[in-house]
């Protein structure tokens, strides 16, 4: 017979209890108590380091010490509270100009892992990658290409997918085919104190909810950030993101990145492009020197891609622009020049362009657009903005705006 104790028979003792708390605080930070810490010996790195990756246990602490280390393989490493440290992103220097394969140098995966202080130099593909993660701090890291921007250059320098609680802060990158820092189908980032150029995009989001970019070095990339919403991804929108204290200034170099891919679609010269996003805060950014525009916000025909995701919301929504410094937005006839876009010629060194393009009566999956000119921009106070009124609208169920001048003032501020 087996007896079953119920709450007014079962008894237990303080002693008792204090020893299940403590059982219970025990395993809970067991990992941490039992952490190691392994420091390499600079003569053993590129022998060594590899394996003690792909071992690693819980609560490990990876010591790689300054020194310029080769590597003709891809470095991986899986596990939960991990920390892999180099001296300093100016001193210890994981070179992949010898990797014969893979997609990209460094792969992590895991929950409360931190990479820092170390650059990955020439990756083959892409530089750091994280997948499917949770708790990822990257910090102090330089990515970055010896020849620059080339068509030989891998995408992405810092790429995190399909994660959540992501911090990428105080990093570098320099020469990505497609952007320096991307961050896709996650939640809860944040992207503080980089330093991205001479990359195609600074900065890429796509269909990322709670997103934080704050004071960042964004220059001399083809377009600064890009913050998109894409269809046929399992992750629909691009949602609450913040855009605060960034200085965006000469991102005009030519876009190189693959024909097909999103960003091959955009047109260099742009400070911040946000595509088919929604509720997204600019506020106290410096934009300067940008051929095109500082800003430019529109729907996803923009691209001039289709889709056949039924469920997927095409259009830019509550885009709120607090108070940003834009410089050299205009420019004396002499250097004034025409700029065509997708077939629309327009003067050039804008301040902020809008195509133009608000929803009525969409259906995107169980939602149903309808929205007004400020329902999609507005702005704390009166700024001059090109409404783009007669480019082309693929998307069904859109009209085009009429002709404003300036983003009209919201009813509230944010």
């Amino acid at each position: 017979m087996i007896t079953i104790c119920s709450p007014t028979n079962l008894v237990i003792k303080p002693k008792m209890l204090m020893n299940l708390l403590l059982l219970t605080l025990t395993l809970s930070i067991s990992p941490w108590l039992h952490s190691r810490t392994l420091a390499l010996q600079a003569k053993e790195v590129t022998a060594k380091l590899p394996a003690i990756l792909m071992t690693a246990q819980p609560g490990d602490i990876i010591q790689i010490p300054a020194g310029h280390f080769y590597f003709t393989q891809p470095l991986s490493v899986r596990g939960n509270k991990l920390t892999i440290s180099g001296a300093d992103q100016d001193a210890t220097t994981l070179d992949f100009t010898q990797q014969n394969n893979g997609a990209q140098s460094f792969l992590a995966v895991g929950q409360h892992i931190t990479i820092k202080s170390m650059t990955l130099l020439n990756p083959h593909g892409d530089g750091l990658v994280v997948r499917n993660s949770h708790s990822i701090t990257i910090d102090q890291v330089t990515v970055s290409w010896d020849q620059g921007l080339t068509p030989d250059s891998g995408d992405y320098g810092i790429y995190p997918v399909k994660s959540k609680q992501i911090l990428i802060k105080h990093s570098r990158v320099n020469g990505a085919r497609e952007a320096g820092i991307y961050v896709g189908q996650s939640i809860e980032a944040r992207i503080e104190n980089c330093h991205t150029y001479g990359n195609v995009g600074g900065i890429e989001a796509e269909n990322v909810t709670d997103l934080v970019i704050r004071n960042n070095h964004v220059h001399h990339n083809a377009i600064g950030m890009v913050i998109s919403a894409v269809p046929e991804l399992t992750k629909k929108r691009a949602l609450n993101t913040t855009i605060a204290g960034n200085r965006l200034y000469q991102n005009n170099i030519s876009n190189l990145a693959a024909p097909g891919n999103l960003i091959s679609t955009l047109p260099s010269g742009i400070g911040l492009i946000i595509l088919a996003a929604d509720q997204v805060t600019i506020a106290a950014n410096q934009f300067s020197d940008h051929t095109l525009a500082h800003l430019l916000v529109a729907a996803y025909s923009f691209t001039g891609k289709r889709y056949q995701d039924i469920y997927y919301d095409p259009f830019a929504e509550s885009i709120y622009l607090g108070k940003n410094s834009f410089t050299n937005a205009t420019t004396n006839e002499s250097q004034q020049k025409y700029i065509t876009i997708k077939q629309h010629t327009i003067p050039s060194h804008q301040n902020i362009l809008w195509d133009g393009i608000v929803p009525t009566d969409y259906q995107a999956g169980s939602r149903r657009l309808t929205l007004t000119p400020a329902e999609v921009i507005c702005s704390e106070e009166e700024v001059p903005l090109l409404n783009l009124v007669d480019m082309a609208v693929n998307d069904t169920n859109a009209k085009v705006a009429p002709p404003i001048s300036k983003a009209q003032v919201c009813a509230r501020k944010r």
